[in-house]
């Protein structure tokens, strides 16, 4: 049996997307189209097959009603590899004053598990970046997905949102123009909500926020229903105080007293 050289199947891999069983995306690619059945060129780009891909350069979307990458499959995992996905949106202020955007209407996220024709997929997992300049928000996944060491920045609505039954962890928004992290039937652990335009966690339906920072938010530290709470965590210099509406589950920190 004749088998290529290393160094020929490593570049006929790249050539076709493919790093280390990962599916790779970069702008060029992006702009090609075809990374996954029914993708067309330019953005968004289309995620129709569950598996795993990896960016391994920055993406930039130039227009404002456009999403960076629609996920149009269940289980899908994307490691964003430390890079940025940006939008056209700018945002300014922040700090317990309002967060002021470049645009007052429009849609667009940086990654959405909604899919035109395809509905809301589940079980995503997106993990190691940052998505800014969007404006609906940063990240918007469904039911049963992971949120794992992203930064969601100055993104004119929310900066993070997670479904029914998912998990948030070691993640930062600052200076969304609306609420920090949005989570629904979720857990939140080990992240920072800076800044925002709104609350900094806003929780429903049982979501349980621990060992996270709410600080400087125009909004309350934390919002929920009165099946969630927040416990372990530092609420700070919030506008509107460090809970609205949500049970403390203890050792909290609100502004430097223990609540």
């Amino acid at each position: 049996m004749n088998f290529l050289p290393l160094h020929v199947g490593l570049a006929l891999a790249l050539a076709c997307g493919l790093a280390n069983g990962q599916t790779v995306i970069d702008q060029n690619r992006a702009l090609a189209g075809s990374i996954t059945p029914g993708d067309a060129p330019g953005f968004p780009i289309r995620l129709s097959l569950p598996g795993s891909y990896k960016l391994t350069g920055n993406l930039v979307v130039g227009t404002l009603n456009t999403n960076a990458i629609e996920l149009a499959a269940d289980g899908i995992t994307l490691d964003l590899n430390g890079y940025t996905i940006s939008g056209p949106i700018s945002c300014t202020g922040g700090s317990v004053s309002a967060v002021n955007c470049s645009a007052s209407s429009g849609l667009g996220r940086g990654i959405t598990n909604i899919a035109p024709g395809v509905g809301e997929s589940e079980g995503a997992v997106v993990r190691n970046g940052t998505v800014r300049g969007f404006f609906d928000s940063g990240i918007g996944l469904g039911a049963y997905s992971r949120i794992e060491n992203v930064t969601a920045a100055r993104n004119a609505r929310s900066g993070l949102r997670a479904g029914l039954g998912s998990v948030i962890v070691n993640s930062v928004t600052s200076y969304n123009g609306g609420v920090g992290i949005y989570a629904i039937g979720s857990v939140v652990t080990g992240s920072t909500s800076n800044g925002n335009g709104d609350d900094g966690f806003t929780l429903s339906a049982g979501s349980v926020v621990s060992g996270s920072v709410s600080r400087g938010n125009a909004g309350a530290g934390v919002r929920s229903d009165s099946h969630s709470g927040v416990g372990t965590s530092v609420l700070s210099g919030n506008t509107q105080g460090p809970f609205m509406g949500a049970g403390s589950l203890g050792t909290n920190r609100c502004n430097g007293v223990a609540c």
